[in-house]
């Protein structure tokens, strides 16, 4: 079981939970990810690192899931330009990938700044219960996009939990379909509770589940899509929470956020929501940590296919605050033995 570098007793996050920690322990330069909901960014949140889901056909992939509008290649590094290198070396057309995407988009590190960008942002994206400290590091997040000159508003997507409903019908029509062909093998006993649990729910699923998460998506891009006509880019927090136990199972254990029970699995990852909006591209940065030491996050969401922008937009925002690795004093090893700081970064 891989933990989290900053608290042994909290999750790096998933599926790349490996990278994540990596990263952050300092055992590696730029992993990669795969995001089919939240994969990459849920780590990079959780471990204080970034992580991009690009556009979904921008990164080529593997059959059957290069045909998942859910699935995403991606990279992590512990800088936004790291990250940016390796996003160019990922991406591109290729000849087994029909999705794959021409053509090839190269980025430039645009540290122009964002002075008279407007952003939005949205603190719960309508049904998200969050915790009390990724909050507050959210809105100092927001803050220092103030201070660098941008318009910061918050906004009302008008979505529900039906999103988290849909996205469950999605990821179980084809992942968990796949998954459960385990179950017919002699090695389906080897499966951990949670892929048993979950392979099982896909055999319950149905095409109607499956269309009414298509429904669902086309709702919620019906908002989101409008409003980043008119804003550069769309902020919220990666995680509703700093992290879960290292030991947690959701197919029996709990999830309480402010004394609510959430959804075990996606109750508390604000990241599918944009698997489900897979055009968009999003960046997770670290914005600040909890009084436990693990890391919290925010994800930039950009308009359809403008990679770009929200690599300027975490560019900008990592300068401001002067990065978060810069020695080895801004390792876990040695922040767990000083005491948490005030300020909004990683330490």
């Amino acid at each position: 079981m891989t933990r989290n570098p900053w608290n042994l007793d909290y999750t790096p996050g998933g599926s790349s939970g490996g990278s994540g920690a990596a990263l952050a322990a300092g055992l590696t330069t730029i992993p990669n990810g795969s995001d089919i909901g939240g994969s990459i960014r849920i780590p990079a949140s959780a471990c204080g690192v970034v992580g991009f889901k690009p556009p979904y056909g921008r990164n080529p992939s593997s059959a059957p899931f290069n045909l998942d509008q859910y699935n995403h290649p991606g990279p992590m590094a512990r800088s936004v330009e790291d990250c940016l290198l390796m996003q160019n070396i990922m991406c591109g057309p290729d000849p087994l990938d029909i999705a794959s995407l021409r053509p090839k988009l190269t980025m430039i590190a645009d540290r122009s700044g964002i002075k008279g960008w407007k952003i939005a942002y949205s603190l719960d994206l309508g049904y998200f219960e969050l915790d009390d400290e990724v909050r507050r590091n959210t809105l100092a997040a927001l803050d220092v996009f103030r201070s660098l000159g941008a318009t910061v508003e918050e906004v009302d997507l008008g979505w529900t939990k039906e999103s988290e409903r849909a996205a469950i019908g999605h990821l179980r029509t084809i992942f968990g379909s796949w998954l459960a062909e385990y179950l017919e093998e002699p090695r389906g006993e080897l499966l951990t509770g949670y892929a048993h649990h979950f392979a099982e729910g896909a055999r319950e699923n149905t095409c109607q589940d499956f269309l009414k998460s298509m429904y669902t998506a086309g709702g919620m891009y019906a908002s989101l899509g409008p409003l980043l006509e008119s804003h550069d880019v769309f902020i919220c927090p990666t995680l509703a929470v700093p992290a879960v136990a290292a030991d947690h199972d959701p197919s029996k254990d709990r999830v309480t956020i402010n004394g609510k029970d959430v959804h075990p699995s996606v109750g508390w990852p604000m990241t599918y929501p944009f698997n489900m909006l897979s055009r968009c591209p999003v960046l997770s940065v670290p914005s600040g940590r909890a009084s436990t030491g693990v890391p919290t996050g925010i994800q930039i969401v950009g308009p359809t296919y403008s990679d770009e922008a929200v690599f300027t937009a975490g560019l900008a925002y990592e300068e401001a605050i002067g990065g978060w690795y810069t020695g080895v004093h801004d390792r876990p090893a040695a922040a767990s033995k000083q005491p948490l700081p005030s300020e909004t970064v990683p330490a």
